[in-house]
């Protein structure tokens, strides 16, 4: 098992939190993720994905906790389980 714990990056007025582990198992591949997401500017985040329009400038906190299988770079999207929660504040 590959465990990634307490990994913090901080950019700007943005923070993500990070927890993960990968199990690889023979030929069973599974990978488990949770973090959360703060920031101050919701525009500043989306515009970093390339999305625009929505909820503008507004703070925002995103929970997930999540879990496919395969390894961390191959998402398989038919696996994937989990649960999101996400707020956003007055813009």
């Amino acid at each position: 098992m590959l465990a990634l714990s307490n990994f913090t990056v901080n950019s700007g007025a943005t923070t993500l939190n990070l927890d993960g582990n990968w199990t690889l198992d023979g030929e069973h591949s599974e990978t488990q993720l949770a973090f959360d997401i703060e920031g101050k500017n919701s525009s500043d985040i989306m515009g970093r994905f390339g999305i625009s329009g929505g909820i503008q400038g507004a703070s925002f906190s995103t929970y997930a906790s999540i879990q496919w299988q395969g390894a961390p770079w191959s998402m398989h999207r038919e696996t994937l389980t989990g649960e999101v929660k996400s707020e956003t504040g007055q813009a």
